[in-house]
């Protein structure tokens, strides 16, 4: 990499009137890049052994004090200041300067108090350095360090708070559960010695059978000698409980279990995480009285994007009623807007109803939309007609942001479109 020319676009980059989520991830890079190219702090420091007129069994007692002081060589920590005391592994260093006047071989009438101080736990992991300790006692490699990242977050062991892996009360009840019960891959040794026998599989020289035939012996051994105690599931499943009447059906009560809100007595159903939004107690009662209430920072599932919209229990389920007048116009059935001529018959016209194109005569229909590419007008009549047409902008569903063609058919007994690939 060009230092030059990374400093020449990180200046550009400080011209930008918007600070983008672009140039502030090149920026960290550019600045993570430098510091890597500089040289290391350096520091001025002392250690004084102090030694007082009170006698132990070994000797008098002895205190050390230490300090240090940044020198003007400082290195990379000039260039990154809010990193200097950044260190996920080792506590902080006492970086106070010790005072000038002490000299040696004399004494000193010091003010001594007393201080109660109690053990730190140890310092909490970050991805990095939970990565770091995984491949220094030999657990894990490089494929299947992310998916054990991922494992704590998906079972809600733990999460993140400033940068540090957190563990969840469910993840220490699991821990503790685990440790009780002495399992065999609780050992560092024992699962490190695992990761070398797939390694062996991996590279033919063991059998994938002999080996997780030893394993699973070993865990069948570890489940017989459970106790009852812990065999006990840590969830219990709590029972619903009534939070109001159903205005709805105006004969149920509403009852909240661990995700949803449900009518007793209608079924009427409502999620606590609707639309990408958490709904609350409060909200809940006022949809199941049949109020419409706004709901602000919904998110599309589709294009990841928040937007507002009114909401409403319709037959039993929540429904989005938007803002746009023409939006709620097009999610009707009832307004019809003619696009185009139908070959089925003359005077046949194909009109738009809802999400659906279809014909008032042979009722051959058509949804408006596939795989993220609106079909425009022309496009529907060529398909209505039974012609083959080549079709731009389909989107993959795992990338939408990459878009694709391919010739489309309609298919006119299902309705379905069908992408013609080679």
């Amino acid at each position: 990499m060009d230092l030059n020319k990374a400093h020449l676009q990180d200046s550009e980059c400080q011209q930008g009137k918007a600070q983008t989520d672009q140039v502030r991830l090149y920026r960290l890079i550019y600045e993570r890049f430098v510091a890597s190219q500089m040289a290391d702090a350096e520091y001025n420091q002392t250690q004084i052994l102090l030694e007082s007129d009170v006698q132990l069994a070994s000797g008098p007692a002895q205190f050390m004090a230490s300090g240090r002081v940044l020198t003007h060589n400082k290195g990379w920590q000039g260039w990154l200041k809010s990193d200097a005391n950044d260190n996920d592994d080792t506590p902080d260093e006492v970086t106070m300067p010790l005072p000038d006047s002490i000299e040696q071989g004399k004494t000193y009438a010091c003010q001594s108090k007393l201080l109660v101080k109690q053990t730190k736990p140890p310092v909490l992991y970050t991805e990095a350095s939970l990565i770091k300790a995984l491949k220094v006692k030999g657990i894990g490699r490089p494929s299947t360090y992310a998916s054990i990242i991922q494992t704590l977050f998906r079972h809600d062991y733990a999460i993140t708070q400033k940068r540090k892996l957190t563990p969840t009360e469910l993840g220490i009840k699991v821990l503790e559960r685990l440790i009780a019960a002495k399992f065999s891959f609780m050992d560092y040794h024992y699962t490190a010695e695992m990761e070398t026998q797939l390694d062996a599989i991996a590279r033919q020289q063991k059998r994938y059978r002999d080996i997780v035939a030893h394993v699973h012996d070993d865990i069948l051994s570890d489940l017989s000698n459970l106790s009852d105690a812990l065999k006990a599931p840590l969830k219990t499943k709590a029972e619903p409980v009534s939070i109001g009447s159903c205005q709805l059906c105006q004969q149920g009560q509403v009852m909240e279990s661990e995700k949803l809100f449900r009518c007793n007595h209608c079924a009427a159903t409502l999620w606590k995480q609707s639309f990408g939004k958490r709904v609350g107690k409060t909200v809940a009662l006022k949809l199941f009285k049949g109020e419409t209430v706004y709901l602000e920072k919904l998110k599309s599932q589709k294009t990841k994007k928040h937007y507002n919209a009114h909401t409403k229990m319709v037959e039993g389920k929540l429904k989005l009623i938007f803002d746009d007048p023409q939006q709620n116009e097009q999610n009707t059935t009832d307004n019809a807007q003619e696009i185009g001529a139908c070959y089925c018959q003359p005077g046949a016209k194909i009109s738009v109803k809802g999400k659906k194109a279809v014909c008032d005569s042979c009722q051959q229909w058509m949804w408006l939309e596939q795989s993220g590419h609106p079909f425009s007008g022309s496009e529907i009549v060529s398909l209505f007609m039974g012609k083959t047409i080549h079709v731009d902008g389909y989107r993959k569903k795992n990338n939408p942001n990459k878009t694709y063609g391919v010739d489309t058919l309609l298919d006119q007994k299902s309705g379905r479109v069908k992408l013609l690939f080679d």
